[in-house]
This record gives structure tokens, sequence and C-alpha cells, in this order.
């Protein structure tokens, strides 16, 4: 998904939308949700790796359309620029982005993803709260390991290596 997340941030960024990266796998623009990544990994009976990633994007979605119980927390690409985009026009840009990016990964240059990846995140040196099966952990998110893993600092300085939960970033009090 870091792919993938970093092919969506680039085009977003080319079109001139400032968006960022939560980890693992979602693209706020302004601290709200305008796409989320998912991927489903198996094997088939050869054991060759089968990876289907899914990305959903809101990209003409009004306010009014989002329910109540979120629309604080979602946005679209069109309610940022103030107008309607081309779906097939959005899709291509990030396709383009894509294909770029997937490269990068065949070649086995991990780092190179997560260089960028970093460059658009929005979780890193912030205050999270994780939800995990075993519970919640609070804590800094100090950085990501070379296989994606976020690494955060509880507040009695133990470091977690997180590889999937949910993560709720605080907002700073004011």
């Amino acid at each position: 998904t870091f792919a993938t997340a970093v092919a969506l941030a680039s085009s977003l960024k080319e079109r001139g939308i400032d968006s960022r990266i939560k980890w693992p796998n979602d693209i706020l623009i302004q601290e709200r949700k305008v796409a989320g990544i998912l991927m489903e990994v198996s094997a088939d009976r050869n054991r060759t790796a089968i990876i289907v990633v899914g990305v959903g994007i809101n990209v003409n979605t009004s306010i009014e359309a989002f329910p109540p119980s979120l629309r604080d927390s979602v946005t679209s690409l069109s309610l940022n620029i103030g107008r309607p985009l081309s779906r097939i026009r959005v899709f291509q840009d990030f396709l383009t982005h894509f294909e770029f990016w997937y490269e990068v990964l065949i070649s086995e240059r991990f780092e190179d993803i997560l260089r960028a990846w970093r460059g658009f995140s929005s979780t890193l040196g912030t205050r999270v709260n994780v939800t995990l099966q075993e519970g919640i952990i609070s804590g800094l998110a100090e950085g990501i390991d070379s296989q994606g893993a976020l690494l955060l600092r509880d507040d009695e300085g133990r470091q977690h290596r997180i590889i999937a939960g949910d993560v709720i970033h605080c907002r700073p009090s004011s």
C-alpha cells in the first residue's frame, strides 16, 4: 500500500492539491480523509503471490452526500478545489504515477518508496493513539522502519513496532 499511497499523493500534488498520507493507507487533505487504500494478498495453487489493491477516491462527492456522522472527517477533491473534476482524468493521472512507483517497487527499491512516503506523511512526528487487539497505545509516531511498520514511542519511553492498527491523530491542545 505504500507505493500506491505515494502514487496517489504524487498525482494529487501534480494537480496542486496538498495531500498527506496517514499511516499506513489513508490520504488526507487538511486532516480529512479523501481516499483509502486496501490490499489483499493470497497465493494460487503454485504459491504465486496474488496481490489485489483497491483505491477509493472521493472525487466529486458533495458534503451532503456523506453521512452526517462523517462530514467532519471526510472531504472530496472537488470540495477542495471548488469545481468538479473528470474522474477519468483523476484515474489516468493516478495510473501514470502508479506505473512509476510500481516499477520502483519491483526494482526492490523499497527505501525510495519509504523516503517519498515519509515526505507525504501526516503521521510522523505527531502524537497518536493506536488501537490494537490488545488495547490502545498512545505516544509519538517517530518513524517507519524498512518494512513499513510504524515506530511509536509511548509515554513511558518504550518503542513499539506497529504492523497493523487503527491510528488516530491527537489534536494539539489549544
